[in-house]
């Protein structure tokens, strides 16, 4: 009977098997270790793939995001309730700094404003550039606009 063994090749001649092994996954888990940092660095990049409409375009109607109580009735009046959001859904003159009015096509907004932050079959949103919880809404039916809000989003 005869008994053949087989001497593996690496390119360090001077270890033995174990220690080529040990060393291997040193550089596997290395690796591993690094394309996971890459991806974090890459994940905590800010995303411009939105455009966040700059605080002074959110606005309706002259009403402003921290606007005071004083201007507010300067213009409309003393409100029954504290102002947390305006919402208009009628053509009444109310627009936004850009002119975008209840009754325009839904692609008005996109082409002023770029691509939404956030939209679905029936709404647009675009969130302010300082708060992204708060911006401006365009509620839509059929591709119309029906309704403009400002305020934190749904």
């Amino acid at each position: 009977m005869t008994i053949t063994m087989l001497l593996l090749q690496h390119p360090w001649h001077e270890m033995d098997l174990a220690s080529w092994i040990a060393g291997r996954r040193y550089t596997m888990n290395l690796r591993k270790y690094i394309n996971v940092c890459i991806i974090g660095v890459l994940c905590m990049l800010p995303n411009r793939t939105f455009a966040s409409v700059p605080d002074s375009e959110i606005s309706l109607g002259g009403i402003y995001f921290g606007a005071s109580m004083q201007y507010v009735k300067s213009i409309y009046g003393t409100p029954d309730k504290k102002v947390i959001t305006v919402y208009v859904s009628e053509n009444n003159g109310f627009a936004t700094p850009a002119g975008v009015i209840v009754g325009m096509d839904y692609t008005v907004p996109q082409k002023l404003y770029g691509a939404p932050d956030n939209h679905g079959s029936s709404y647009l949103f675009y969130a302010r550039e300082s708060n992204p919880y708060e911006g401006l809404s365009f509620h839509l039916h059929e591709g119309i606009i029906t309704a403009i809000a400002i305020g934190a989003s749904d």
